[in-house]
């Protein structure tokens, strides 16, 4: 079996175990090739992310390319265990919407607003809204937000996964940046500071 043949079939299988279907990807990737990318050097392509306020979960990544130097799009999966989280992130103020699909599982992704410094109200208001599998598996993340998701008590994790592609000039999409517990500010490129809400930095979550 050739090679690229060999990684298609091993990512479609990998793909498969977090319940996902790489044929969805052709509209936007193409044919192109799909592998599994080993992110950790002891538990291959999985990487176990805890910390000590809530956040647990599996990520893994399959990038499409002809090699790991050619690579045009990579598809991220978290795979959340019952009742955690995975880490907090800001996206971007000039990322475009990003689409995410929820893949298994029910919970919620939570998102709260910038803090400006002036408005204290601002600060204690968070979005909660509620995400399934059978119900809602597709969900748009907005510009400008810090969230996280949390999966529900239950019997299956909640698994989520999103695409990121090179634009027509070969530039990657905008990136989240990662907002750890106790952290009252994150640097953004081209952005600058901006502050956390006082849930995101106590990451404390009702």
């Amino acid at each position: 079996m050739p090679e690229s043949n060999a990684a298609t079939t091993a990512a479609r299988a990998f793909a498969s175990f977090f319940g996902y279907d790489l044929d969805l990807d052709v509209e936007r990737v193409g044919l192109l090739q799909p592998h599994v990318v080993p992110l950790d050097a002891d538990n291959g392509p999985l990487v176990h992310v805890t910390d000590d306020s809530g956040a647990d979960y599996y990520t893994a990544r399959i990038d499409y390319g002809a090699d790991a130097d050619h690579v045009s799009a990579s598809r991220v999966f978290a795979a959340v265990m019952n009742g955690h989280r995975t880490k907090m992130a800001y996206w971007p103020q000039s990322a475009n919407p990003k689409e995410l699909t929820v893949v298994k599982g029910s919970g919620w992704l939570i998102m709260g607003d910038p803090y400006d410094g002036d408005d204290i109200e601002a600060v204690e208001q968070l979005r909660y809204y509620s995400v399934d599998a059978a119900v809602t598996p597709i969900v748009i993340l907005q510009p400008g937000t810090f969230y996280t998701f949390q999966a529900a008590q239950g019997d299956t994790e909640l698994v989520v996964t999103g695409l990121s592609a090179r634009d027509e000039s070969g530039n990657w999409e905008q990136t989240e940046v990662y907002v750890e517990p106790g952290m009252d500010s994150v640097t953004v490129p081209g952005e600058g500071m901006v502050l956390v809400p006082e849930e995101f930095s106590d990451a404390y979550f009702d």
